[in-house]
């Protein structure tokens, strides 16, 4: 015969889950420190006045321009000298007649 099975060991309860832990309120974030007053800005230095300016030095006459020294008369110039006549030009040399012309050699027959 088949051997007894026995009954299933019992399965106990699931352990129990506990509550999420608490969660804090955010830390206090304190007011911002308080900015002071610029600091003051005290005049500005006086400027004293310009120094004097002196009047600008005399200036004296120009000094006196002389007359000019005479120009004397230009020299004479004396007549120009007197130009002969130009050389007689002879008359061209006689031109004779061109020498004769003979005939030309006689011209053999061609070799044969």
């Amino acid at each position: 015969p088949s051997p007894a099975v026995g009954p299933s060991p019992a399965v106990g309860p699931s352990p129990a889950v506990g509550p999420s832990p608490a969660v804090g309120p955010s830390p206090a974030v304190g007011p911002s420190p308080a900015v002071g007053p610029s600091p003051a800005v005290g005049p500005s230095p006086a400027v004293g006045p310009s120094p004097a300016v002196g009047p600008s030095p005399a200036v004296g006459p120009s000094p006196a321009v002389g007359p000019s020294p005479a120009v004397g008369p230009s020299p004479a110039v004396g007549p120009s000298p007197a130009v002969g006549p130009s050389p007689a030009v002879g008359p061209s040399p006689a031109v004779g007649p061109s020498p004769a012309v003979g005939p030309s050699p006689a011209v053999g027959p061609s070799p044969a």
